[in-house]
């Protein structure tokens, strides 16, 4: 990444840091290493069906240490299902409420 400008190169160090924080707090909330961590969540995937004009969005089932995992970080498990027009996404949920202090990017639908 290459950033010319101080704005740019100060935003994108106070980003990686945030991320830095983030993962430390997962790991302490969790008790396991972020590698651990990051790897239970990318077993986490939607998929798109499409037919005859409608489309259902079907996440993958969710394993008891996954299950484990979202319960520590205070992250709502996504539903089964979303159904929806074809060619229309359904609106992306993100969990807003307090106690969520850690929102992961891995876990909003649509």
């Amino acid at each position: 990444m290459f950033h010319w400008s101080p704005r740019r190169i100060e935003a994108h160090i106070k980003l990686c840091i945030l991320a830095l924080q983030m993962q430390r707090a997962a790991e302490i909330r969790c008790a396991q290493p972020w590698a651990r961590i990051a790897h239970e969540l990318a077993a986490l995937k939607a998929i798109r069906y499409r037919a005859q004009g409608r489309a259902i969005v079907q996440r993958t089932k969710i394993p008891k240490s996954l299950g484990k995992i979202l319960k520590n970080l205070s992250i709502s498990a996504p539903e089964d299902h979303l159904g929806g027009r074809a060619g229309r996404r359904p609106r992306p949920h993100i969990d807003t409420r307090p106690e969520s202090a850690l929102r992961n990017p891995l876990l909003i639908r649509g």
